[in-house]
């Protein structure tokens, strides 16, 4: 039921967008567009310099559909693509003024009767007016991401979310895009020759269990936001991009439980941590190095595998109590507790297993190349 102090009647408004939409499909028969083309040409017509990346999230297009969308209207000498000068691997959309001012010609008189109409209020109710037409713009934005994301998954403010739909596994690629300096050093003994990394600027994961019936992913970003997309399949790819930038950054994602996971995380970190209990996690492959490392693991779903590759200086694994594990370190590590054994200052390849896990058809298989400072693989 409408508040009929509500000064703004929601069936009006509804009544209002819907004919702004056939106003918007007329103008595309006039100018002999297709609507898609046309809500893109008026896109790109309200933001000078947009980009054919903010184009494609805008109107929700894939990025093969925004290059035929484009190709038409070069075709049709309606705009024009040019590389960004600041950045030569974006493309810039620009109208062609010659066009426009045809354009121009078809929505002037709905722009007069509006001008017209907006006169016949009082100076303050038309700023009030001019406020809200201006706010309402980004509300319309952040709702029809809302709705986007729900079907096939995007970014709205800095949560992104993906629906299961129906995915039978799903595939996390995370590369953290991180400023990193190596350096080499004889920290772990005259034999053992050790990476030194060291982050420019802090970047952390944080993987969990999602809790959410029918979500494949939801995440949640501070600082820097990557790029982040869902493919069809289960597939969640999160990149951020390689340069210097020196804020931290902190991304927290959690997956979904209903499907087997395979997870790579590359680029680096200060810290990666997680509770993955709950999930099924076939594999796991860090590639980059890692400051710190904690994860809690879930039962092992079959033969599941951790590898990691790059110097990590201190890792945690805690496990459920009984599971079965083999793991192998190469590369030197200067202290070691698996389970009730305690070694320390260990060259070369160490081998540790818990007893039958040869055998056990559900095991986890860990593998940690290129050294570590501290490794500690214990019950829960």
């Amino acid at each position: 039921m409408n508040d009929p102090e509500d000064p703004v009647n929601p069936d009006a408004l509804s009544r209002l967008i819907e004919r702004g939409a056939l106003f918007q499909e007329a103008a595309a028969i006039r100018l002999r567009l297709n609507p898609t083309d046309m809500r893109c040409l008026a896109l790109a017509a309200a933001e000078p310099g947009i980009t054919a990346s903010r184009l494609a999230e805008l109107s929700g297009l894939t990025t093969g559909a925004i290059t035929g969308v484009l190709d038409r209207l070069e075709r049709a000498s309606l705009v024009r693509r040019e590389a960004d000068p600041g950045d030569r691997r974006r493309t810039l959309v620009r109208p062609l003024p010659d066009r426009i001012a045809e354009i121009d010609a078809v929505y002037q008189p709905l722009e007069a009767a509006i001008a017209t109409l907006v006169a016949r209020y009082e100076p303050a109710a038309r700023a009030a007016i001019g406020d809200f037409v201006t706010h309402a713009a980004s509300v319309f934005e952040g709702q029809t991401a809302r709705l986007r994301a729900q079907v096939k998954g995007g970014l709205v403010g800095e949560m992104f979310s993906a629906p299961l739909g129906d995915a039978r596994e799903g595939r996390l690629v995370f590369a953290s895009g991180a400023p990193r300096i190596a350096l080499r050093a004889a920290s772990l003994g005259p034999a053992a020759d050790a990476r030194m990394v060291a982050q420019l600027a802090r970047s952390s994961l944080r993987l969990t269990a999602g809790r959410e019936p029918g979500e494949l992913c939801r995440a949640t970003f501070a600082g820097p936001l990557p790029d982040i997309k869902a493919g069809r399949g289960g597939g969640v790819a999160v990149r951020y991009r390689s340069r210097l930038d020196w804020r931290a950054r902190r991304a927290d994602v959690s997956l979904s439980p209903e499907v087997p996971w395979s997870i790579a995380i590359g680029g680096g970190l200060s810290g990666l941590s997680g509770d993955l209990r709950g999930l099924r996690v076939r594999s796991l492959d860090i590639k980059g190095g890692v400051d710190e490392l904690e994860l809690d693991l879930p039962a092992p779903d079959g033969t599941s595998r951790l590898h990691i590759d790059g110097t990590t200086a201190h890792i945690t694994l805690v496990h459920p109590r009984g599971t079965a594990i083999r793991a192998v370190v190469r590369g030197g590590i200067h202290e070691v507790r698996f389970d009730a054994q305690r070694m320390r200052d260990v060259h070369g390849e160490l081998r540790l297993e818990t007893p039958g896990a040869a055998g056990a058809p559900d095991r986890w298989e860990i593998e940690i190349e290129d050294g570590v400072r501290s490794l500690r693989i214990t019950p829960a």
